[in-house]
């Protein structure tokens, strides 16, 4: 992720696949901990996809320049699966 201290990043986070098929986005909680001590925000990511491969995007406001690890963790709601990434955030 490539940011600028003060403004808004919006962008792609990471990616997922599941080896059920037949799991929806809907079905998916995303938790997001940007890495720069916010706590850790369940409501700036978004899952999209499906048939086994999910996109997780998001924004946040980052107040210096970095870098950050932000870390994604992906639960399936139905079983309580998780599933993480990693990226990092950097000028």
């Amino acid at each position: 992720m490539t940011i600028t201290p003060g403004e808004l990043f919006a962008g792609p986070l990471a990616t997922f696949t599941d080896t059920d098929l037949t799991v929806t986005s809907d079905l998916l909680q995303v938790d997001v901990d940007w890495g720069d001590g916010t706590e850790t925000d369940a409501t700036s990511g978004v899952v999209a996809g499906g048939n086994g491969s999910f996109q997780v995007s998001g924004s946040h406001q980052f107040a210096d320049a970095g870098p950050y690890t932000a870390q994604v963790t992906l639960t399936n709601v139905a079983t309580n699966a998780p599933g993480s990434a990693q990226s990092t955030a950097s000028p």
